[in-house]
């Protein structure tokens, strides 16, 4: 459709990571390629849906909308999971520790907190955010990929939480995949990502 903007999918070769394997790591990302298929079915539809039939308590136009929310953020998650992830991960930089510090006291607390924040977690994401205009770093859990996000939130890491993220290689020890990705976070990219942020 003329003037409809749609998006297209980026491609991700497989890590030879050890939190999961190349078979779950595929299957992942087709997963992913859905979402991205159906958010294009939305934006287009949403063309030419009946606005003046608008309503709060139901109509289509709303069902689009909350469902282009789900598909929307679900890209976006994904993409900042799948980038995030190294079989050669570097350290975090002195610049990122500093500024975890001051909300966390230690670099240590504040893996520990985002290890906790996913096995918080139900369906959705541990995401660690940086709020500019607080000028500091947090973390949320996600149920699904549209609910509790925060407002004012630039997410920096983000670990997948789904039971297919695991599943397939940990069975239902969600704790063992949650170490062994947070082993395989590159806090490198991480850091160099945040330095266009913050801080003061």
């Amino acid at each position: 459709m003329a003037g409809c903007f749609m998006y297209e999918p980026k491609e991700y070769t497989y890590p030879n990571l050890t939190s999961i394997s190349q078979d779950a790591f595929e299957l992942h990302v087709n997963l992913y390629e859905g979402y991205i298929k159906k958010l294009n079915e939305i934006i287009s539809e949403y063309k030419t849906v009946n606005k003046g039939a608008a309503n709060h308590n139901y109509s289509h136009v709303r069902e689009l909308l909350i469902e282009k929310t789900h598909n929307y953020n679900s890209m976006i998650l994904h993409e900042l999971f799948f980038e995030s992830l190294s079989a050669s991960p570097k350290p975090p930089s002195e610049y990122f520790k500093k500024a975890i510090e001051k909300e966390f006291i230690t670099w240590g607390e504040y893996l520990m907190d985002l290890e906790a924040t996913a096995m918080s977690s139900r369906a959705g994401w541990a995401v660690t955010i940086f709020n500019k205009k607080e000028n500091k770093f947090q973390n949320f859990a996600l149920d699904l990929h549209d609910m509790h996000v925060p407002i004012q939130a630039e997410p920096v890491v983000v670990i997948d939480t789904w039971e297919h993220s695991f599943m397939i290689d940990h069975g239902i020890n969600k704790s063992k995949y949650v170490k062994a990705v947070m082993q395989e976070i590159n806090w490198g990219l991480v850091s160099d990502h945040i330095e266009g942020l913050c801080c003061n």
